[in-house]
C-alpha cells in the first residue's frame, strides 16, 4: 500500500465518526432543471479494502478491491434506477485522448478535496479562513469537459475505503481490553459521495460515511452501503 493513502487513511480514521453514521452537506436539494431532464454522470467509484493488522496498519487486498469494485457498480446502478434518476456511466477515454490525463485527475483531485472537506467543513472543525462557514468547494473548470463530452450537467463521484479486522488484530483487541481495559479500533468503513455540478465545478451535495459496519466483498451489503451513502441525494 503506497504512503499517500496510509495517510489518508489514517487522518479518517483518526476523525471518523462512531458506529454507524452520515453526515450531509449541501448548497441545493434539487437538481438545476434548465434542463427538462438533468443527467448525472456516473464516475468510476473509487474503492479499496484492506486488512487491518495485529500492529493496526493496513494492507491492501487486490481480490477483496475488485470484488468491492464488482458490487458497487452494480449498487450504484441499483441505486440510481430506483430513484428513476436519468445517468449514464461514465466510459473510460483511451491513454491516447488528450482529456485523458485531466479526467484522470479530477477523480484524484475528488478523493483529496473529500478529505479536506471531511477535515475542515464539519463541526467542531474551526473551517478554513475566508469560507466564513459556507459549504463552498470545488473541483474547478476542468468539470466543463465532462459534461461537453457525455451531454450531462451533473457527475456523481464515490470514494469508499472498507478494512477488515485480522485474527491477529482480534486477538490483540482481546488481549488489550483483558489487561489493560483498552479498546483498540477494528476494521471500518469509511467514504464520501459529491454530487458536481459540470458546468461550474462546484459540488453541490456532499455525503459522508463513517461506521464499523459494512462489507463491500458482499453484494447485499454493498447496496446496503450505497443506500445508506446515497441517502438524501437531490432529484
Amino acid at each position: 500500500m503506497n504512503t499517500s493513502f496510509r495517510l489518508v487513511l489514517a487522518a479518517l480514521l483518526a476523525l471518523s465518526v462512531s458506529a454507524c453514521a452520515t453526515r450531509t452537506l449541501s448548497t441545493t436539494d434539487k437538481l438545476n432543471r434548465e434542463v427538462a431532464e438533468p443527467k448525472i454522470l456516473l464516475m468510476p467509484a473509487d474503492v479499496e479494502l484492506s486488512e487491518l493488522t495485529a500492529g493496526g496498519l493496513t494492507e491492501l487486498n487486490a481480490e477483496w478491491t475488485l470484488a468491492g469494485q464488482h458490487n458497487l457498480k452494480m449498487a450504484l446502478n441499483d441505486h440510481l434506477h430506483k430513484l428513476n434518476a436519468r445517468f449514464s456511466e461514465y466510459q473510460p477515454l483511451p491513454q491516447d485522448d488528450p482529456r485523458y490525463d485531466t479526467f484522470q485527475q479530477l477523480q484524484k483531485l475528488h478523493g483529496v478535496t473529500g478529505v479536506n472537506i471531511r477535515t475542515y467543513a464539519f463541526p467542531p472543525a474551526p473551517g478554513l479562513p475566508g469560507k466564513d462557514g459556507k459549504f463552498n468547494w470545488a473541483l474547478g473548470p476542468a468539470t466543463s469537459m465532462l459534461g461537453e463530452s457525455t451531454d450531462a450537467q451533473y457527475a456523481l463521484f464515490v470514494w469508499l475505503r472498507d478494512s477488515y479486522t485480522s485474527s491477529g488484530r482480534r486477538a490483540m483487541q482481546i488481549a488489550a481490553s483483558l489487561l489493560f481495559g483498552i479498546q483498540l479500533q477494528g476494521g471500518q468503513q469509511i467514504g464520501y459521495a459529491s454530487l458536481v455540478d459540470l458546468k461550474t465545478g462546484e459540488i453541490v451535495w456532499f455525503n459522508l460515511l463513517a461506521r464499523e459496519s459494512g462489507d463491500l466483498r458482499d453484494l447485499a451489503s454493498a447496496r446496503e452501503s450505497i443506500d445508506t451513502l446515497l441517502t438524501g441525494l437531490p432529484k
